[in-house]
C-alpha cells in the first residue's frame, strides 16, 4: 500500500525511492513475525479466540466500520462458547502467575494485542492483520495522505531537508516555497543534527500556529513565517510541454476525489488536450476513492471493478455519475510499487477507455480488505473478497503488464547497503557498495566501464573526480561517508533534475503528443 513515502518528511530507508512501499501495518507484520518464540506461537491460538468471545477478558465494543480499504461494508458475527472455557483459564494463569509477568509494562493489553497479532500473521496473506491504536492511527493517516503541517516533501542532502515538491494549496506554497530549497533551521533550531521524525515534529504542529523557518536557496538565506494547516497530498498536478497535462495522485485517501477534481478543472482551465496519470508508487486506498475518481473519466453506470466472495459470488462496483473529464489521449505511469485501488484504475482505464500504460508491470495485489475499529483505537483488517478488472481478468500476484514497457535507471532498483565506520573499498578490491557505487556514478554521468562490483581504473578515476566535484579530498578510497554523499547526489538529482532522468515519463510525453 506506500510508499513512499512522507509529507513534510524524509525518506526513511536506505534504498533508492521507487523502491516497494510498506504500509505501517505490513511493518508491524513483518516486526510481529520476528518477535514471536514458542511460547506466543501457543498463547496466540488461545488468546485471540478468548478476545472474540464477546469481550470475555478485554470487554471491547465494536464500533461502526472504518472507511473501507478496497472492500465493501460486511458484518462482524461474535459469539461466545463454553469451549472457550479452557483458553480464558490459560490467559487468567497467564496474568496472575507467570513469573515474568511483573516484568511487561500493562501485561493484560500486551498479552491480547501479540495474540491477536500472531493470530492474524500468515504467509498466505500479509495483508490481513491486526494493528494497534497508535499503527491504526498511522495506517488511516498514511493512505489520507493528510496532516496539519506547511505541506512540503523532502530529501535528506548533506544532513539537511532538501525540498523535493511543493504542494498545491498548501501553507508552503502560500508562503513562497520553492524546490530546491535546504531547511536551515525550524523556529531557530538548526536542524543538522537532528533525525527525520524529529525534523517532522518540528514542522508540523496545530493548525493556525506560526512555524519560523530559515531556508538556504542557492546562495541566499530566506526565512519565512508560514502559519500551519490542514494538507492534503493525494494528488499533484502541472501543466507540462504544450498541451500536455500531468496527474500524480499518491493515494486514493477520503479527499483524494475532491484534490483529483480540484486537478482536472485547473487543467482543462488551461487547455490541457492530452493527461498522463502517474499512479507510480502509488499502494492503493479506499474503494469510495477510486471510485469516484475513475467517474471523472469513465460513463456512469461503467463497472470499475469486480469482487468475488468466499462463496463464490461476485459484485460488481460501478461508477455513479461525476462531471466528465475528455481527453485526446490518457496515458497511465505504472511501475512495480502501483498496487490495489491504483491497480484498478489502471485496469479500468486500460480496458474501458483504450488509456494506454506505459512503465513496467504493477505490483499485483488483487485483494479486497475490510477494516474493523475497536472500542481502544485498535483496528482489525482483514481480506473478504478478490477483486477482478471490468473485463473479469485476475491479477492478484501477477499484476498489470504496460503497453509500452520503460525502465528506470538500473540503481532505482538495488537496495543501498551499509558500510560500517572502519570498511574501504580501494582499487582492485570487489564488493558490493562498489557495485551500487559504480551504479549511481553511471547515473550522475560519470564514465564508469563495468558495474559488477569490481574496483577497476574506470571506477577509480571517476571516484576522484565525483570527490573533487564535491569539494572533497580525492583519495580514490570509497568509506562510508562517501557512499552516502553518493547517495545522496542521487536522490538529489533525482528529485531536481527528473526531466533529465525520468525515461517513464519522456516516453509518456512523447506518446501524448
Amino acid at each position: 500500500m506506500t510508499q513512499n513515502n512522507n509529507n513534510d518528511e524524509a525518506p526513511k530507508t536506505v534504498q533508492i525511492q521507487l523502491t516497494k512501499h510498506e504500509w505501517p501495518d505490513e511493518i508491524a507484520t513483518r516486526k510481529a513475525q520476528q518477535r514471536k518464540n514458542a511460547w506466543r506461537t501457543a498463547l496466540i491460538l488461545i488468546l485471540v479466540l478468548c478476545t472474540f468471545a464477546a469481550g470475555i477478558v478485554t470487554g471491547w465494543a465494536i464500533k461502526p466500520s472504518q472507511p473501507q480499504v478496497i472492500d465493501n461494508n460486511g458484518q462482524t458475527t461474535i459469539s461466545t462458547s463454553d469451549k472457550f472455557a479452557r483458553l480464558e483459564s490459560i490467559y487468567n494463569i497467564l496474568v496472575t502467575q507467570w513469573y515474568w509477568g511483573k516484568d511487561v509494562e500493562n501485561l493484560n493489553q500486551e498479552l491480547i494485542d501479540k495474540a491477536i497479532a500472531g493470530m492474524v500473521n500468515s504467509d498466505v496473506d500479509p495483508h490481513t492483520v491486526y494493528m494497534t491504536p497508535t499503527e491504526s492511527e498511522q495506517f488511516t493517516t498514511s493512505i489520507d495522505g493528510n496532516f496539519v503541517g506547511i505541506g512540503v516533501q523532502y530529501v535528506m542532502m548533506e544532513g539537511y531537508p532538501l525540498i523535493q515538491k511543493v504542494f498545491r494549496n498548501s501553507p508552503a506554497e502560500a508562503a513562497g516555497v520553492q524546490v530546491g530549497d535546504i531547511i536551515l533551521t525550524v523556529d531557530g533550531v538548526d536542524v543538522g543534527e537532528k533525525t527525520s521524525d524529529e525534523i517532522v515534529s518540528m514542522v508540523r504542529g496545530e493548525q493556525g500556529s506560526t512555524v519560523v523557518i530559515e531556508f538556504l536557496r542557492q546562495d541566499d538565506h530566506l526565512t519565512l513565517d508560514i502559519v500551519r494547516a490542514p494538507v492534503n497530498t493525494g494528488a499533484y498536478w502541472e501543466v507540462l510541454d504544450g498541451n500536455i497535462g500531468y496527474l500524480e495522485i499518491t493515494t486514493f485517501g477520503m479527499e483524494t476525489g475532491t484534490e483529483v477534481n480540484s486537478a482536472l478543472e485547473d487543467l482543462k482551465a488551461q487547455g490541457v488536450t492530452s493527461l498522463i496519470i502517474d499512479l507510480r508508487d502509488n499502494g492503493g486506498g479506499y474503494l469510495i476513492s477510486v471510485q469516484n475518481i475513475a467517474g471523472f473519466f469513465l460513463p456512469k453506470g461503467s463497472v470499475v471493478l469486480q469482487q468475488e466472495y468466499i462463496d463464490g459470488s461476485v459484485d460488481q462496483t460501478r461508477t455513479t455519475g461525476a462531471t466528465q473529464y475528455s481527453f485526446d489521449k490518457i496515458i497511465v505511469l505504472t511501475n512495480e510499487n502501483t498496487a490495489s485501488a491504483a491497480e484498478v484504475l489502471a485496469a479500468a482505464l486500460s480496458e474501458l477507455i483504450d488509456a494506454t500504460l506505459v512503465g513496467t508491470n504493477t505490483y499485483g495485489k488483487g485483494t479486497v480488505q475490510e477494516t474493523r475499529s475497536f472500542a481502544d483505537g485498535s483496528a482489525l483488517k482483514y481480506t473478504v473478497a478478490q477483486w477482478l478488472t471490468p473485463e473479469g481478468k485476475k491479477i492478484h500476484g501477477e499484476g498489470i503488464a504496460p503497453d509500452v514497457e520503460v525502465k528506470l535507471h538500473a540503481v532505482f532498483y538495488e537496495a543501498w547497503p551499509e558500510m560500517a565506520e572502519e570498511e574501504t573499498y580501494s582499487y582492485d578490491s570487489v564488493g558490493e557498495p562498489i557495485r551500487l557505487l559504480q551504479l549511481s556514478l553511471d547515473f550522475l554521468g560519470y564514465p564508469v566501464s563495468r558495474s559488477d562490483g569490481y574496483f577497476d581504473q574506470s571506477t577509480l578515476t571517476s571516484l576522484k573526480q565525483f570527490q573533487s566535484d564535491l569539494g572533497m579530498e580525492s583519495t580514490g578510497v570509497l568509506t562510508k561517508d562517501v557512499l552516502s554523499a553518493v547517495y545522496t547526489k542521487t536522490l538529489a538529482n533525482w528529485s531536481l533534475k527528473r526531466d533529465l532522468y525520468d525515461t517513464q515519463l519522456d516516453k509518456a510525453i512523447e506518446l501524448a503528443k
